[in-house]
């Protein structure tokens, strides 16, 4: 992998690091292939701009700039929006009530629902936490 670009060995090394935790420099270049002069500097500009921190003992680990645009990222993603189109399809298609919902730490919660004319009303709104052992998305959800 030594003639990949640049910035594809940037996301090499982060992405290496994120399925590891955590990694030395000799690993990263041993792993990835990498020369070590071009690991060198990557690193460095990695640790520079903060994507990646290096710890007391020599690891490198991901940075809290990657944290900061997950946040950013995650900003534009508005998951009731891109789903309402294919929650109608999965009503019109099977004639039954489709709900979106998410996990958050140890609960579950409904994001939204689209209802079947044909279905039997459920008592479900958007924010409700749901019951995992009591409801079908629930169970879906922990599945």
């Amino acid at each position: 992998m030594s003639k990949a670009p640049a910035a594809v060995r940037l996301v090499m090394i982060v992405d290496y690091i994120a399925n590891r935790d955590k990694a030395s420099f000799t690993e990263i270049c041993t792993d990835l292939s990498i020369p070590k002069s071009s690991v060198h500097h990557l690193l460095e500009v990695l640790t520079v701009s903060q994507l990646l921190r290096q710890r007391a003992d020599g690891r490198y680990v991901l940075g809290l700039r990657l944290f900061e645009l997950g946040g950013l990222a995650i900003k534009n993603i508005d998951l009731r929006k891109d789903a309402i189109g294919f929650m109608h399809t999965l009503v019109k298609e099977t004639e039954l009530t489709c709900h979106l919902g998410i996990l958050e730490g140890d609960n579950g919660f409904f994001l939204s629902k689209v209802e079947s004319p044909k279905a039997i009303v459920k008592t479900s709104w958007k924010g409700k936490k749901i019951v995992f052992n009591r409801m079908s998305l629930g169970k879906a959800l922990l599945a």
